[in-house]
């Protein structure tokens, strides 16, 4: 009689609970954030109902527990993140504070918001509120490729090579590049034998005056500009000049 009791005790209480996990209600997710290396990132997550004490409340990266609140109420915070952690628990949202973040705060996985309960020994996740960070890097220092001889009157390409160092690499946004020739911009419509094309600068018609000139390249993202290229010049070979002599 006892045991059945009981059984029918647990069962109320988990359908309790599941009840009360069917009427919490996400209402936003922190998603995919865009920070910087040094930041202090904030994380919201927002609910329609009011939270209740019948959860455990874990957030988690990868494998690490970042913060537990238990329903005493009791937070405890993961030993690799205790003097780095800000949590905080209102009536219909949770907010963490991340300070500092680092590569190793990206690259391992996403952040998850979970729900457990505690039902005759069982342990379930509820509710899993994923979010992911990207961290905005400056790009490398960029090297100029491509031939730096050229004959006179033909036309030859320069590159400019560079690499983001934003993570996770699946969220990297296009590189701008700026080309200068003698500590000018060129532009798309600097000059009409000077055609700029993203990565690309390709001199047509060289001429003999192009060999004194000094060219290099910047390129940038949202973490900041890549320091300056090395300067490259172009070596212009002159055109062959045929003499015919003929005897008398």
């Amino acid at each position: 009689m006892f045991a059945r009791c009981l059984t029918i005790c647990l069962t109320i209480c988990s359908m309790t609970v599941y009840d009360s996990y069917a009427a919490l209600s996400l209402q936003s997710n922190p998603g995919l954030m865009r920070y910087h290396k040094g930041d202090d990132v904030t994380f919201i997550w927002t609910f329609t109902d009011k939270l209740e004490r019948i959860f455990t409340i874990e957030i988690t990266y990868n494998t690490d527990i970042i913060v537990k609140r238990l329903i005493s109420g009791q937070v405890i915070i993961g030993e690799k993140y205790k003097d780095r952690v800000t949590f905080e628990e209102l009536d219909k949202s949770i907010k963490l504070i991340l300070k500092d973040v680092s590569d190793d705060d990206v690259i391992y996985g996403v952040y998850k918001l979970s729900f457990v309960f505690v039902v005759g020994g069982t342990s379930s996740s509820l509710n899993d509120n994923k979010a992911e960070l990207y961290l905005f890097g400056k790009p490398t220092k960029p090297v100029l490729s491509g031939g730096q001889r050229v004959k006179e009157g033909q036309y030859i390409t320069l590159m400019c090579i560079s690499s983001s160092t934003s993570i996770p690499i699946k969220y990297q946004l296009p590189l701008r590049y700026t080309w200068t020739r003698d500590n000018i911009n060129l532009t798309t419509t600097s000059s009409s034998r000077h055609r700029v094309n993203s990565h690309q600068l390709t001199i047509t018609n060289v001429m003999r005056d192009d060999r004194n000139h000094q060219y290099t390249c910047i390129t940038g993202e949202d973490g900041g500009l890549s320091s300056e290229s090395d300067i490259t010049q172009i070596i212009v070979l002159c055109k062959y000049v045929y003499l015919f002599l003929s005897s008398t």
